[in-house]
């Protein structure tokens, strides 16, 4: 009998668990789209580095923008942003997941008919608190004469 109670209340913590795990992730998911999905980037610290090719050279700029744009959410884990860092406006398009209470962004386009273009993002965020996300990672920008690298970390707030 002892046996019996114990298997099943391991079985329950383990239900448990699961349940709660599942339920972080979703909870992450509704409050990354909820009020349109809209997230107001508070301040981005950032690190440019432009390079071409043909002649060789290049430009390291770093610094902290605040205010600079917003991000946003969709429903079906697509999203997009607009911001403006050191007088260059960037905007684009993702695809988001959430997995173990984190988000990862992520796009990659490359074009090789006619003149080579590629383009790469990949961000990771996670929150601390509810109206609060962090995200960290990188864009590469790349055709046959130059190569941008965008390296940056976002503290967003959720528009009110």
């Amino acid at each position: 009998m002892n046996t019996l109670r114990l298997l099943s209340t391991v079985m329950f913590a383990l239900l448990f668990l699961g349940l709660t795990g599942c339920s972080k992730d979703k909870r992450l998911e509704n409050q990354l789209t909820s009020k349109d999905g809209v997230w107001k980037i508070d301040d981005v610290h950032w690190i440019t580095v432009d390079q071409q090719f043909n002649p060789p050279s290049q430009v390291v700029a770093e610094g902290t923008t605040v205010n600079p744009g917003i991000f946003t959410f969709h429903d079906d884990g697509s999203g997009s942003y607009e911001f403006t860092i050191n007088g260059q406006q960037r905007t684009g398009s993702f695809t988001y997941i959430v997995k173990d209470e984190l988000v990862s962004l992520s796009f990659v386009f490359q074009n090789t008919v006619g003149a080579f273009f590629q383009e790469t993002i990949a961000y990771t965020g996670s929150q601390d608190a509810k109206k609060t996300l962090y995200i960290e990672g990188v864009e590469t920008h790349q055709d046959t004469a130059s190569q941008n690298t965008f390296t940056a970390e976002f503290n967003l707030r959720k528009r009110k």
